[in-house]
Protein backbone atom coordinates (compact mmCIF):
# COMPACT_ATOMS: atom_id res chain seq x y z
CA UNK A 1 0.00 0.00 0.00
CA UNK A 2 1.34 3.13 -0.89
CA UNK A 3 0.26 5.70 1.38
CA UNK A 4 1.79 9.35 2.05
CA UNK A 5 3.86 7.68 5.08
CA UNK A 6 4.23 4.49 2.94
CA UNK A 7 7.65 3.39 0.31
CA UNK A 8 7.65 6.92 -0.93
CA UNK A 9 7.00 8.95 2.28
CA UNK A 10 7.00 12.64 1.25
CA UNK A 11 5.12 13.95 4.32
CA UNK A 12 8.20 12.51 7.51
CA UNK A 13 11.06 11.33 5.12
CA UNK A 14 14.02 13.75 6.00
CA UNK A 15 15.67 14.82 3.32
CA UNK A 16 19.12 14.22 4.81
CA UNK A 17 18.12 10.63 3.53
CA UNK A 18 17.72 11.54 0.15
CA UNK A 19 20.05 12.23 -2.54
CA UNK A 20 18.59 14.69 -4.63
CA UNK A 21 17.98 13.37 -8.63
CA UNK A 22 18.64 15.97 -11.16
CA UNK A 23 17.34 14.65 -14.50
CA UNK A 24 19.66 16.36 -16.97
CA UNK A 25 21.73 15.41 -19.51
CA UNK A 26 24.70 17.48 -20.68
CA UNK A 27 24.72 18.74 -23.86
CA UNK A 28 26.97 17.83 -26.82
CA UNK A 29 29.54 20.87 -27.97
CA UNK A 30 29.02 20.77 -31.43
CA UNK A 31 25.57 21.58 -32.22
CA UNK A 32 23.69 21.73 -36.23
CA UNK A 33 21.54 24.91 -36.77
CA UNK A 34 18.15 24.02 -38.22
CA UNK A 35 15.59 26.42 -40.17
CA UNK A 36 11.94 27.41 -38.78
CA UNK A 37 12.34 25.70 -35.18
CA UNK A 38 8.63 24.92 -33.52
CA UNK A 39 8.60 25.40 -30.04
CA UNK A 40 6.52 22.80 -28.26
CA UNK A 41 5.61 21.34 -24.69
CA UNK A 42 7.67 17.75 -24.81
CA UNK A 43 10.54 18.79 -26.38
CA UNK A 44 13.93 18.87 -25.49
CA UNK A 45 15.33 22.68 -24.35
CA UNK A 46 19.64 23.29 -24.20
CA UNK A 47 20.59 25.70 -21.53
CA UNK A 48 24.65 26.21 -20.92
CA UNK A 49 26.08 22.55 -20.22
CA UNK A 50 22.12 21.23 -19.49
CA UNK A 51 19.74 19.56 -21.97
CA UNK A 52 16.02 19.17 -20.52
CA UNK A 53 12.20 19.01 -21.15
CA UNK A 54 10.10 21.92 -22.28
CA UNK A 55 7.11 21.28 -20.40
CA UNK A 56 4.48 23.98 -20.90
CA UNK A 57 3.50 26.37 -23.43
CA UNK A 58 1.23 29.10 -23.47
CA UNK A 59 0.96 30.47 -27.45
CA UNK A 60 -1.18 33.46 -26.08
CA UNK A 61 1.46 34.54 -23.89
CA UNK A 62 4.02 33.06 -25.35
CA UNK A 63 6.14 31.43 -22.66
CA UNK A 64 6.69 28.08 -21.25
CA UNK A 65 8.01 26.11 -17.95
CA UNK A 66 10.05 23.55 -17.33
CA UNK A 67 12.15 22.79 -14.40
CA UNK A 68 13.92 25.74 -12.51
CA UNK A 69 17.63 23.38 -12.02
CA UNK A 70 17.65 23.12 -15.69
CA UNK A 71 18.89 26.79 -15.78
CA UNK A 72 21.51 26.53 -13.14
CA UNK A 73 24.07 26.31 -15.86
CA UNK A 74 22.69 28.86 -18.15
CA UNK A 75 22.96 32.94 -18.45
CA UNK A 76 19.39 33.10 -20.00
CA UNK A 77 19.59 31.91 -23.48
CA UNK A 78 17.20 28.88 -24.10
CA UNK A 79 18.12 26.59 -27.09
CA UNK A 80 16.30 23.84 -29.30
CA UNK A 81 18.24 20.89 -30.32
CA UNK A 82 19.43 21.84 -33.40
CA UNK A 83 21.34 25.19 -31.17
CA UNK A 84 18.21 27.88 -32.74
CA UNK A 85 17.54 30.17 -30.01
CA UNK A 86 14.29 30.40 -29.18
CA UNK A 87 14.10 32.34 -25.97
CA UNK A 88 15.14 33.64 -22.70
CA UNK A 89 15.01 31.91 -19.28
CA UNK A 90 12.71 35.64 -17.87
CA UNK A 91 12.14 33.80 -14.44
CA UNK A 92 13.32 30.91 -12.25
CA UNK A 93 13.62 29.54 -8.62
CA UNK A 94 15.16 26.39 -7.88
CA UNK A 95 15.23 25.92 -3.88
CA UNK A 96 16.00 21.96 -3.13
CA UNK A 97 14.11 20.81 0.54
CA UNK A 98 16.89 21.12 3.28
CA UNK A 99 18.62 18.01 4.39
CA UNK A 100 17.14 18.05 7.76
CA UNK A 101 13.35 18.75 7.02
CA UNK A 102 11.11 16.61 5.01
CA UNK A 103 9.22 16.88 1.85
CA UNK A 104 5.57 18.16 3.23
CA UNK A 105 7.40 20.29 5.90
CA UNK A 106 9.24 22.48 3.56
CA UNK A 107 8.48 20.85 -0.61
CA UNK A 108 11.39 21.83 -3.32
CA UNK A 109 10.33 24.70 -5.62
CA UNK A 110 11.29 24.12 -9.04
CA UNK A 111 10.06 26.04 -12.28
CA UNK A 112 12.15 28.18 -14.86
CA UNK A 113 9.86 30.32 -16.97
CA UNK A 114 10.98 30.85 -20.60
CA UNK A 115 9.89 33.72 -22.94
CA UNK A 116 10.19 33.20 -26.45
CA UNK A 117 11.05 35.23 -28.97
CA UNK A 118 8.69 36.78 -31.21
CA UNK A 119 8.78 35.17 -34.71
CA UNK A 120 9.33 31.70 -33.20
CA UNK A 121 6.44 29.43 -34.36
CA UNK A 122 5.05 28.40 -30.75
CA UNK A 123 2.29 25.96 -30.17
CA UNK A 124 0.71 23.74 -27.08
CA UNK A 125 0.72 20.21 -28.75
CA UNK A 126 2.92 17.42 -27.39
CA UNK A 127 4.95 14.78 -29.46
CA UNK A 128 1.47 12.91 -29.55
CA UNK A 129 -0.91 14.95 -30.83
CA UNK A 130 -2.43 16.51 -27.44
CA UNK A 131 -3.12 19.90 -26.63
CA UNK A 132 -1.84 20.37 -23.31
CA UNK A 133 -4.04 22.87 -21.14
CA UNK A 134 -4.37 24.63 -17.90
CA UNK A 135 -7.60 23.42 -16.52
CA UNK A 136 -8.27 24.44 -12.92
CA UNK A 137 -11.14 21.46 -13.20
CA UNK A 138 -8.31 18.75 -13.30
CA UNK A 139 -7.46 18.49 -8.89
CA UNK A 140 -4.39 15.37 -8.91
CA UNK A 141 -5.49 12.83 -6.29
CA UNK A 142 -4.26 9.42 -5.45
CA UNK A 143 -5.30 7.04 -8.35
CA UNK A 144 -5.66 9.44 -11.31
CA UNK A 145 -4.11 8.28 -14.60
CA UNK A 146 -1.86 10.26 -15.43
CA UNK A 147 1.32 10.25 -18.05
CA UNK A 148 4.64 11.87 -19.04
CA UNK A 149 5.97 13.52 -21.79
CA UNK A 150 9.91 13.58 -21.75
CA UNK A 151 12.80 13.66 -23.98
CA UNK A 152 14.17 10.72 -23.03
CA UNK A 153 11.86 8.28 -21.79
CA UNK A 154 9.05 9.24 -24.41
CA UNK A 155 5.73 9.12 -23.23
CA UNK A 156 5.03 6.99 -19.91
CA UNK A 157 1.72 6.76 -18.21
CA UNK A 158 0.98 5.49 -14.62
CA UNK A 159 -1.28 6.38 -11.56
CA UNK A 160 -0.61 8.83 -8.90
CA UNK A 161 0.79 6.78 -5.73
CA UNK A 162 1.62 9.70 -3.45
CA UNK A 163 0.23 13.68 -3.03
CA UNK A 164 0.35 16.47 -1.10
CA UNK A 165 -0.59 20.36 -2.01
CA UNK A 166 2.28 20.70 -3.85
CA UNK A 167 3.78 17.17 -4.70
CA UNK A 168 3.41 14.32 -6.74
CA UNK A 169 4.71 10.53 -6.90
CA UNK A 170 3.96 8.71 -9.80
CA UNK A 171 4.38 4.83 -10.57
CA UNK A 172 4.99 3.34 -14.19
CA UNK A 173 8.40 3.92 -16.09
CA UNK A 174 10.61 6.12 -13.56
CA UNK A 175 11.84 9.57 -15.56
CA UNK A 176 15.84 9.51 -16.47
CA UNK A 177 18.36 11.93 -17.72
CA UNK A 178 16.97 14.45 -19.89
CA UNK A 179 13.34 14.44 -18.84
CA UNK A 180 13.71 17.37 -15.81
CA UNK A 181 11.14 19.71 -16.50
CA UNK A 182 8.75 17.56 -18.34
CA UNK A 183 4.82 17.36 -18.06
CA UNK A 184 2.98 15.18 -15.75
CA UNK A 185 -0.90 15.57 -17.40
CA UNK A 186 -4.14 13.88 -16.95
CA UNK A 187 -5.84 12.82 -20.44
CA UNK A 188 -9.38 14.67 -20.03
CA UNK A 189 -11.44 13.85 -23.51
CA UNK A 190 -10.25 12.91 -26.97
CA UNK A 191 -6.95 15.03 -27.76
CA UNK A 192 -7.03 17.30 -25.23
CA UNK A 193 -5.04 16.80 -21.80
CA UNK A 194 -4.51 18.70 -18.67
CA UNK A 195 -1.06 19.38 -17.32
CA UNK A 196 -0.86 18.18 -13.48
CA UNK A 197 3.03 18.50 -12.57
CA UNK A 198 6.23 18.85 -13.88
CA UNK A 199 9.00 16.54 -13.40
CA UNK A 200 11.86 17.10 -10.74
CA UNK A 201 13.50 14.20 -9.72
CA UNK A 202 13.30 10.05 -9.37
CA UNK A 203 12.60 8.47 -5.58
CA UNK A 204 13.81 5.26 -5.11
CA UNK A 205 12.41 3.10 -2.50
CA UNK A 206 15.38 1.82 0.09
CA UNK A 207 12.76 -0.86 1.38
CA UNK A 208 12.09 -2.31 -2.03
CA UNK A 209 13.92 -0.53 -4.52
CA UNK A 210 10.87 0.38 -6.64
CA UNK A 211 11.10 3.31 -8.67
CA UNK A 212 9.03 5.96 -9.09
CA UNK A 213 8.54 9.97 -10.60
CA UNK A 214 8.22 12.55 -8.29
CA UNK A 215 6.81 16.31 -9.90
CA UNK A 216 6.12 19.47 -8.21
CA UNK A 217 2.38 20.10 -8.43
CA UNK A 218 0.84 22.55 -10.90
CA UNK A 219 -0.54 24.66 -8.38
CA UNK A 220 2.80 24.81 -6.17
CA UNK A 221 4.16 26.13 -9.41
CA UNK A 222 1.41 28.40 -9.92
CA UNK A 223 1.66 29.72 -6.37
CA UNK A 224 5.00 30.62 -6.58
CA UNK A 225 5.57 32.08 -9.39
CA UNK A 226 2.76 34.12 -8.41
CA UNK A 227 4.84 35.04 -5.10
CA UNK A 228 7.79 35.24 -7.06
CA UNK A 229 6.20 38.25 -9.73
CA UNK A 230 4.92 40.29 -6.58
CA UNK A 231 8.44 39.94 -5.86
CA UNK A 232 10.04 41.23 -8.68
CA UNK A 233 7.55 42.04 -11.02
CA UNK A 234 6.88 39.99 -14.60
CA UNK A 235 4.24 39.10 -17.45
CA UNK A 236 0.80 37.16 -17.07
CA UNK A 237 0.92 33.31 -16.11
CA UNK A 238 -1.54 30.65 -17.01
CA UNK A 239 -4.78 30.32 -14.99
CA UNK A 240 -4.52 29.29 -11.10
CA UNK A 241 -5.29 25.77 -10.36
CA UNK A 242 -7.63 24.95 -7.43
CA UNK A 243 -6.20 23.84 -4.38
CA UNK A 244 -5.68 20.00 -4.15
CA UNK A 245 -8.29 19.02 -1.19
CA UNK A 246 -5.68 16.30 0.00
CA UNK A 247 -3.87 17.64 2.74
CA UNK A 248 -0.35 15.91 4.03
CA UNK A 249 -0.23 13.62 6.09
CA UNK A 250 2.19 13.46 9.53
CA UNK A 251 2.55 9.70 9.49
CA UNK A 252 6.50 8.61 10.73
CA UNK A 253 7.40 5.79 7.86
CA UNK A 254 9.28 2.49 9.61
CA UNK A 255 11.96 3.00 7.10
CA UNK A 256 13.12 6.31 4.47
CA UNK A 257 13.72 5.87 1.16
CA UNK A 258 16.66 6.85 -0.87
CA UNK A 259 16.56 9.11 -3.86
CA UNK A 260 18.41 7.97 -7.22
CA UNK A 261 18.41 7.94 -10.99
Amino acid sequence: MFGIAGRFPLAAAPAAVLVAAALIWTVPTAIAHADAPLVYPGMRINQGTQSCTLGFVDPGARIGLTAGHCALDSDGPVYDDSGNRVGTADIAHFEPTPQDKSFAEQPPIDYEGIAFYEGIPINNVLPNGLVLESNPKIVPAIGMPVCRSGVTTGEACGVILETTDSLLVIDGLPADHGDSGSPVYAITEPGRAAIVGITTEVLTSKSTGQRATMAISWRAIWRQIKSDIDRVGHADMPPDPPRNAREPAGDVPAEPPTSDV
